[in-house]
């Protein structure tokens, strides 16, 4: 799929306050993001949006979110007929999908999560406890169908600066200044869109005209992967227990169902006392074993961590221990697999810069992971709110195909 990606929220017909206290709910149904809602930090807090109808979605988007410190507990929940049914991305997970928007230039705190494949949903809540002391301000939450198209944006956006300044040109030759606003426009470059990419995107267009707003993404991180039970593992949501076979034998994993290039394993350790391999392979079907795995972390039952690929120990650390809550990750740049334990690099090899699956081993009854997400960071990811502006040809490529500029004026 393409680095580029565009969602527009449908507007909700009522706003609510599921759990704790707040203040400005209502302001969830205005676009305007400097109208917020505001809760306390460290007491749970829900917020919930009816969208008075159901609609097919999979994307979530939450905008100008300040004095935001650690999402600890906070989830995506959706229902059909209420708010509370589903939960589509588990407690201590979010935080994943805002981190990298603090990246953004300039500094913006959003989130946009995207799901493996659209769900249907008219009811949709965020909910959980914000860390630290001060009052945490949310401008904006929405949910959609986003668009994104086959192939990439052909250069950087473009950008304007937009200035709401009043300037008067004085007979001494200076300037008359009344401040305004300073805000940017932006451009992108589709290429190579499908007639039927660009009815789908003039479709939402349309309906957004020049006051609804719109968000764009790019760079965006790619849906998890979905993961499954190969033997004797029950894949409940991110977490993952040995739950058959032998409580002392090699021959439980669970796989993902595809491949990624330069992707990016996190998990959660459940326990402290387990034996279980954690890893990326090229061939996750071969067995449930260790030893056909590429790239593992190993997580013996006496709370040691060691590397190992190939089915060969690579590195033990003798005083490197791990507890119940650890975060591990394994991920491919394309140039280097990193293995970090809560982002220290504890060992690199050499990428072999092809896709690779998600797979695992599990020894010991009840060795249970949590958290496990697997997908491709968008690494430069910049995450755009503000107003639909223009949507307009620049040449024909061949029959059927059509290269396109898209314009939005942000937010700020």
């Amino acid at each position: 799929m393409s680095n580029l990606l565009v969602m527009r929220p449908i507007q909700p017909v009522s706003s609510s306050l599921t759990q704790g206290t707040a203040t400005g709910i209502a302001n969830l149904l205005t676009p305007d993001p400097k109208e917020v809602v505001s809760c306390n930090a460290g007491a749970g807090v829900g917020y919930g949006l009816d969208l008075g109808a159901i609609y097919s979605i999979d994307s979530m988007f939450l905008g100008h979110l300040n004095n935001y410190g650690s999402a600890a507990d906070l989830e995506f929940v959706t229902g059909v007929a209420a708010h509370n049914e589903t939960v589509r991305l588990d407690a201590n997970y979010l935080a994943e999908w805002i981190a990298p928007s603090a990246r953004s230039i300039p500094r913006r705190r959003h989130a946009f999560w995207r799901a493996a494949a659209p769900f249907n949903a008219r009811y949709v809540m965020v909910r959980g406890t914000f860390a630290g002391t001060t009052p945490v301000t949310l401008g904006v939450f929405g949910v959609g169908l986003a668009f994104q198209p086959t192939y990439n944006q052909e250069w950087g956006a473009g950008r304007q600066p937009l200035d709401t300044s009043g300037i008067t040109e004085l007979r001494s030759g200076g300037f008359g200044i009344d401040s305004g606003g300073k805000k940017a426009a932006y451009t992108w470059t589709l290429g190579d869109l499908t007639d039927i990419e660009v009815q789908s995107a003039w479709s939402m267009f349309e309906d957004a005209g020049n006051s609804s707003p719109i968000i764009v993404v790019e760079d965006p991180d790619s849906p998890a992967a979905t993961i499954i039970d190969h033997a004797n593992t029950t894949v409940a949501g991110t977490t993952i227990t040995k739950t058959g076979g032998s409580g002392s034998a090699w021959d439980a994993g669970a796989v993902s169902t595809t491949a990624i290039e330069g992707g990016m394993l996190t998990f959660k350790v459940a326990q402290a006392n387990k034996e279980i391999m954690v890893g990326l392979n090229s061939d996750p079907l071969t067995d449930d074993s260790y030893s056909s795995l590429d790239f593992a972390i190993y997580l013996t039952s006496g709370g040691g961590v060691q590397t190992w690929m190939g089915g060969v120990a690579q590195s033990i650390f003798a005083s490197t221990t791990y507890v119940t809550g650890d975060r591990f990750t394994l991920h491919d740049d394309g140039q280097t697999v990193w293995y970090k334990k809560n982002e220290g690099v504890i060992f690199a090899a050499p990428s072999p810069k092809v896709p690779l699956y998600f797979d695992s081993s599990f020894f010991s009854s009840a060795g249970a992971l949590n958290d496990v997400l697997f997908r491709k960071p968008g690494l430069n990811e910049r995450i755009h709110y503000g107003l639909f502006d223009r949507f307009e040809p620049y040449e024909r490529l061949s029959p059927g195909r059509t290269r396109w500029g898209l314009r939005m004026n942000e937010w700020i």
